[in-house]
């Protein structure tokens, strides 16, 4: 079968400076215009098995935001590693492809909010939204931070499990999918967080959770939630794995109070990494959204 991660670098050598460095994309297929942002500490191989599905009938774009998979590492002092620096990078990048025409958001993750907050500031330049296991507002009320997230939060401790070591990345693995991910496909993730160096932007990422008004994005996460109004008259796909104890039932609940007309598509058997549970199915449910949207 070849190994995946060659399969599907091969077919994705694109990158693109977008100020604070080199992004790295895919960019397959010609029609309407599918950007895909992923979250942490995942990169644009997420999305691999959703690119196949759509490129025959769409321009699908997915690429790894700075610091993630095979984009460019900024160092911190030219960087600032913020939700807000995120979106301008994702404007510049959409810029720099020459995408002038309406788009559809695919969404995961951090890539939720990233995306949300390019979305809320640019509602005319937004067809659909596919939002998947994420938030674009702050934490629900019923809703307790996981101890999970506050320990990989610790400014010493966590910055040991996170980026010192690769700990992070295999707990995610291991817990965050429902079924065992094979051994290619999780070193296929992991091979561009081999080295210290190359983990920086997990730990950023995670340094970055708004949780209080202090918090240096708190005020970006607060404003795109504040303006999701903008965004309600679109058509909108909620994809939830219903075993998540990271974005769980408080999280979808507030989505649908969000968007009350949003299509739903509920799977029992998935967790955080849908895509990895039952990437199929979430790629047929997504197609068909498209089409009959």
């Amino acid at each position: 079968m070849g190994n995946p991660l060659t399969s599907f670098l091969d077919s994705q050598p694109l990158f693109h400076n977008v100020g604070g460095g080199n992004i790295h994309y895919c960019d397959q297929g010609r029609g309407e215009v599918v950007v895909m942002l992923h979250g942490n500490p995942t990169w644009s191989y997420l999305y691999r098995h959703l690119i196949v599905t759509l490129r025959n009938n769409y321009r699908v774009i997915a690429y790894d935001h700075l610091g993630c998979g095979f984009s460019d590492r900024p160092p911190a002092a030219r960087y600032a590693w913020t939700l807000a620096q995120r979106i301008a990078d994702f404007e510049k990048l959409l810029a720099a492809l020459g995408v002038t025409e309406k788009i559809t958001l695919v969404m995961h993750d951090w890539g939720v909010a990233i995306g949300c907050g390019y979305a809320v500031c640019n509602p005319e330049r937004i067809a659909r939204l596919v939002v998947c296991n994420g938030a674009a507002f702050p934490l629900p009320p019923t809703k307790t931070f996981p101890w999970q997230l506050r320990l990989f939060r610790h400014r010493l401790l966590g910055k040991l499990l996170v980026q010192d070591s690769s700990f992070f990345l295999h707990a995610l693995l291991l817990v965050c999918a429902q079924k065992k991910i094979p051994p290619a496909i999780k070193a296929s993730y992991l091979a561009p967080y081999l080295r210290r160096a190359e983990r920086q932007a997990l730990w950023q990422f995670i340094a970055d959770i708004p949780l209080t008004t202090s918090d240096r994005s708190f005020a970006t996460l607060s404003a795109i939630a504040d303006n999701l109004h903008r965004l309600t008259a679109l058509p909108i796909l909620l994809c939830w794995g219903k075993r998540d104890f990271i974005f769980d039932k408080s999280f979808l609940r507030q989505w649908c109070i969000h968007f009350p007309r949003a299509q739903l598509r509920e799977y029992e058997h998935c967790g955080h990494l849908l895509l990895e549970d039952d990437p199929h199915r979430i790629s047929r449910d997504v197609r068909d959204f498209l089409r009959d949207t």
